[in-house]
């Protein structure tokens, strides 16, 4: 129902500022011969299917002399806080929260794009209530994670599409939680990512993607490798080999994105540190908008657009309260120099 006071009504069981803003490969290898003493590299990780996961098969003491271990987050608020921490050096984040952090002046860079969010988010719509097109939203309740990507896009669609902003009823629920209410069918839409996702579009429909926003409207969501700069600062060798494996693993399924079935190496080793099915991560990699490396570096991506894509996050977050500053520009919080420099090796 409407708000009067609102221009958006969270009906949240929680604040908005606590909501998450969560074949075998032979991949090629660079070694670099002088690397400062060892020490040990955590990378931080969550618990959605991805390309860099592939990373982890690597034996980064031979390569590099250094033990690096993984850790695994269950949503991307508490990665950044270990980030901060210094107890986590490389993190994998979505965009929406590391424009949080960027806004707050955490120390964070972010170095890589893994993909844009493409298919994988989407706003589906229950069948069978009317719903034939995005007006017809108004008075509906809407699940979605509030402070994510997802909920960057719902909100940038409503405003796109010219849908009154207070005439929604936009329920604040993680995951799992959204799953739950669609059953229930105490919510008529949800905007969300897999595994979720394919588990209500069989009754449902799909109204939107985040994809269609990216490259219709120019409103992009990304999940992306982010680096704690003081760490950095001494760690630059570490962080282009571990830039160059992530070229290397990308190329590679993009080259042969066939291959990726589900009794293939990769897919099952993915499946394995997730949880999700080797079903579920085929199709949530086919789902994403794998860039290729110029891509990376282009005027779109790191080469600037990605800064503008982080400031519109911010606009957003600022306007529930999460951050209260916008940085006049996000360029310094991104940088392409890890990819020149793979490349050069």
């Amino acid at each position: 129902m409407p708000s009067t006071n609102r221009s958006i009504l969270y009906r949240i069981k929680r604040s908005a500022k606590q909501a998450i803003f969560s074949s075998i490969i032979i991949v090629p290898l660079v070694l670099y011969s002088t690397f400062s003493s060892a020490e040990t590299i955590t990378i931080g990780a969550q618990n959605q299917p991805d390309l860099y996961l592939l990373l982890k098969r690597l034996d980064w003491r031979q390569l590099t002399g250094d033990d690096v271990k993984w850790k695994f987050f269950s949503n991307g608020v508490t990665l950044l806080s270990a980030l901060r921490a210094g107890s986590v050096q490389i993190g994998y984040e979505g965009s929406v929260p590391f424009a949080a952090a960027a806004s707050k002046g955490m120390p964070f860079k972010m170095f890589w794009i893994n993909d844009a969010a493409g298919n994988s988010e989407e706003l589906v719509v229950r069948k069978g209530i009317g719903i034939n097109n995005l007006q017809q939203l108004e008075g509906k309740t809407v699940g979605v994670v509030v402070g994510s990507t997802s909920w960057l896009s719902l909100l940038a669609t409503l405003k796109k599409y010219n849908v009154p902003e207070g005439s929604v009823n936009i329920e604040n629920l993680l995951p799992g939680q959204i799953l739950a209410a669609w059953k229930t069918k105490r919510i008529d839409a949800a905007f969300i990512w897999p595994p979720v996702l394919p588990l209500i579009k069989g009754s449902g429909r799909v109204l939107m993607s985040s994809k269609q926003l990216c490259d219709k409207d120019g409103i992009c969501t990304f999940t992306a490798m982010i680096v704690n700069t003081d760490w950095a600062q001494s760690n630059k060798k570490f962080i282009d080999l571990f830039t160059k494996n992530l070229i290397d693993v990308t190329n590679a399924y993009k080259a042969n994105k066939a291959s990726y079935t589900m009794t293939s190496s990769p897919v099952l080793y993915i499946s394995k540190l997730t949880g999700s099915t080797p079903h579920q991560v085929v199709s949530i990699l086919a789902s994403y908008d794998y860039l290729t490396t110029p891509q990376e570096l282009s005027a779109r991506w790191l080469g600037g657009g990605a800064g503008g894509y982080l400031k519109l996050s911010s606009q957003y977050l600022k306007k529930i309260g999460v951050v209260n500053t916008i940085l006049p520009s996000y360029d310094n919080v991104m940088t392409k120099s890890y990819v020149e420099e793979a490349l050069r090796n």
